[in-house]
């Protein structure tokens, strides 16, 4: 199979093992991976293979400001991968695609690139569709992201821990990625709804728990068969997560810019 650009782009960050690169390219074995990176110049050796000491991995989580990013993601579109070796974020906004990658590399001392996925034709149950283009941005540390797996998926789907504290940091990076302004101006509806899809109704209750607790009033509501947070206290929720982090989320934020 034909090795593409964007792949060849993957295999120039030296900070990946050959194991790392294959958690990122599953489709290519270790071995494929280990060829291709010595026909192009990019062997991999003990300095740049982005191996951390216990300590220097516990250290870069110890970091509030790194580990409210990757928790709030969580609670979002973000995922760690099955062997607990990466942290990925898919997103269709460019900007926000870098800004949450330039973050990353910059807590973790890494330098990951956000990969692009152009749209393509896809099946699904009721025909033919074409997917979005988008971006995915990825952390690699087997050290972080090996106890973080065992924590967030100890049964092999993603739960809300039970020792979770919410931060404005967690609570911007999730409604970033998994909330909605919902504007009906005809009805003076103006509502924000922070998407729990993946989670079960007893976690649902336990993020509305923590919500209380920073003093944001909540009430759960069903949506074709789905637990959905909403914020009773709109500007108190956006005024307490901060600022929108990049352009494209300005409308998200459109009930304070306009105040």
């Amino acid at each position: 199979m034909k090795w593409l650009e964007d792949e060849i782009c993957v295999l120039k960050n030296r900070d990946l093992t050959h194991q790392e690169l294959h958690d990122l390219l599953p489709h290519r074995s270790v071995e494929a991976i280990r060829r291709k990176s010595y026909q192009h110049g990019l062997q991999r050796t003990m300095k740049s293979s982005g191996h951390l000491t216990d300590d220097e991995a516990q250290s870069i989580w110890d970091n509030p400001e790194f580990r409210e990013m990757i928790e709030g993601h969580l609670l979002g579109d973000g995922c760690i991968d099955h062997k607990g070796h990466a942290f990925r974020l898919g997103t269709s906004n460019k900007d926000y695609a870098n800004f949450v990658q330039d973050k990353l590399n910059t807590l973790s001392g890494k330098n990951n690139t956000a990969s692009y996925h152009p749209p393509v034709k896809k099946m699904w149950k009721t025909g033919e569709y074409i997917s979005r283009e988008c971006w995915t941005v990825v952390c690699c540390c087997k050290g972080i992201f090996g106890q973080q797996r065992e924590r967030w998926y100890p049964k092999g789907y993603k739960i809300v821990p039970r020792d979770l504290v919410l931060t404005p940091t967690m609570c911007n990076r999730w409604y970033c990625d998994d909330g909605c302004l919902v504007v009906m101006e005809k009805y003076g509806v103006y509502r924000i709804e922070l998407c729990t899809d993946s989670f079960t109704l007893s976690e649902v209750k336990y993020l509305q728990q923590l919500l209380t607790t920073v003093g944001i009033t909540t009430r759960i509501h069903l949506s074709k068969g789905k637990h959905r947070i909403i914020t009773c206290g709109k500007e108190k929720f956006l005024r307490y997560a901060g600022a929108a982090p990049v352009d494209s989320f300005d409308y998200k934020w459109r009930l304070v810019n306009e105040t």
